[in-house]
């Protein structure tokens, strides 16, 4: 960021702290232009609280729910093929190719149950991928039953 570009930056703060509003900041955002950032001045302290968009705070496009496990792909993810389950507070990142756990804190039972479901529809998962990649709109996956 340039001195200029950092003189604007904060002149757009003061205003905007002043007004105590919620503003667009892309510019001082490493996240998506959609996230917005609350500033407040206090004395010579600038503060400023940024909001990430609610649909990648929780999860990407739903594309399956059964049994309470939410199951969803994001369009900005890379590396291996893989989707998230959700399930409560707890997550799992699931490989597609290989059906293997990348990470999770679901407990046991809930697990199993994904990953079963991920073997029935491997196929499906993969070319959901591929649309994810493409931007395209995702399919909807049959549930578990």
């Amino acid at each position: 960021m340039s001195a200029a570009d950092a003189v604007l930056t904060m002149a757009t703060i003061t205003t905007a702290a002043r007004n105590a509003r919620w503003v667009q900041l892309p510019q001082i955002l490493s996240g998506p232009p959609s996230a917005t950032a609350r500033v407040m001045v206090h004395a010579p302290i600038v503060a400023v609280w940024i909001q990430r968009p609610a649909s990648r705070q929780q999860h990407g496009p739903a594309i399956c729910r059964f049994y309470g496990i939410l199951i969803a792909m994001f369009f900005d993810d890379h590396g291996h093929p893989h989707f998230h389950a959700r399930h409560s507070r707890q997550e799992a990142k699931i490989r597609i190719d290989q059906i293997e756990v990348i990470e999770s804190t679901l407990d046991v039972r809930q697990l199993r149950l994904v990953l079963a479901w991920a073997e029935l529809h491997r196929d499906e998962l993969l070319e959901n991928w591929r649309l994810a990649r493409a931007g395209e709109t995702l399919n909807e996956i049959e549930p578990l039953r």
